[in-house]
């Protein structure tokens, strides 16, 4: 890892001054943004044994990052690194391109058996969100996971537009309340993607 431990920051990811947002790429996610190179962050050899979509046909793959082995299951594909604030990251690749420009980003925070504060972390964020970027269009949903078939999973999400330009919301932020039985951890995520990724998975959910 080359220089991923090298950031600190104050809140869960650094939001633009509103002088300087321009779009998603503005944003960043323990110091990398949309557009960047993984290879300022990551080793090629490092990638390919984090991507966790490379058995699938995807034009996009996700590449996981976690801050502690303890996350570790049988046969994950991760790379393990000192995050400063996240429990997790999955960043968002283009295998067939050897740049591994960053298509998008989603960082997970866990709150296990603790969706109320949660809620009142991502309220502050979807806030200070709202105040910078006035002029955005948002979306929300509360509701059933459905990954679990017994309905008990519960999903609290803000879906935020930032560019008009933009086909799909780029920004969402969520939690996730999962059943126990599902053996998932309650978490705070954020994702940042661009036009292309939202694309290939408004494909493979049609289908």
């Amino acid at each position: 890892m080359k220089k991923l431990s090298t950031y600190l920051f104050l809140i869960l990811f650094t939001l633009p001054t509103p002088s300087q947002a321009n779009d998603i790429r503005d944003f960043q996610i323990e110091g990398m943004s949309i557009g960047d190179s993984l290879l300022d962050y990551m080793t090629e050899d490092e990638i390919n044994n984090s991507d966790i979509d490379s058995s699938e046909d995807k034009k996009f793959h996700r590449v996981l990052l976690l801050s502690s082995e303890k996350y570790k299951k049988e046969n994950y594909k991760a790379m393990f690194v000192p995050l400063e604030i996240y429990d997790g990251m999955h960043i968002f690749i283009n295998p067939d391109d050897k740049k591994y420009i960053i298509h998008g980003m989603e960082g997970m925070l866990d709150f296990e058996n603790d969706i109320s504060n949660c809620k009142i972390k991502k309220k502050k964020i979807l806030n200070k969100i709202s105040k910078m970027f006035k002029n955005s269009k948002r979306d929300d949903d509360n509701g059933k996971h459905p990954q679990d078939k017994t309905g008990k999973s519960k999903t609290f999400r803000n879906f935020i537009k930032i560019s008009p330009s933009s086909k799909y919301y780029e920004l969402e932020l969520g939690c996730y309340d999962w059943a126990e039985e599902m053996g998932f951890v309650d978490h705070f995520r954020i994702s940042i993607v661009t036009d292309e990724v939202n694309d290939m998975y408004e494909k493979i959910y049609s289908n």
